[in-house]
């Protein structure tokens, strides 16, 4: 599947600027990251094919769909489930050798 945004094949570089390249530093939208060095194209992230961030709420199960006017968790396979971005990033923490999202640790009680 080609880029959404910029078009390019998977196995390949976005196109500078395309708003879909993942920041291989933080795991954020690479043009709204707040790191302070644009990564050298060896460290960019090539386009696989899929949304990571989708994939990673397919990985953590996290989905959420609108009832009565609020965001609740729901299963994936929910009538008008949506993937969980938000959570995503509040439960997980982006592991830069893995390049992947990962569950973070919850502290000791």
């Amino acid at each position: 599947m080609k880029c959404p945004v910029c078009s390019v094949d998977a196995g390949r570089w976005h196109e500078s600027g395309c708003g879909w390249e993942q920041c291989p530093y933080c795991g954020g939208h690479l043009v709204a990251c707040l790191c302070r060095t644009r990564p050298p194209l060896d460290d960019r992230i090539p386009w696989s094919g899929f949304c990571p961030w989708l994939n990673a709420c397919q990985e953590f199960g996290f989905f959420e769909k609108k009832v009565h006017g609020k965001w609740m968790p729901c299963h994936t396979d929910a009538l008008f489930a949506l993937p969980d971005i938000r959570r995503l990033l509040q439960e997980c923490a982006w592991d830069r050798l893995r390049q992947r999202f990962v569950r973070r640790k919850k502290a000791a009680a």
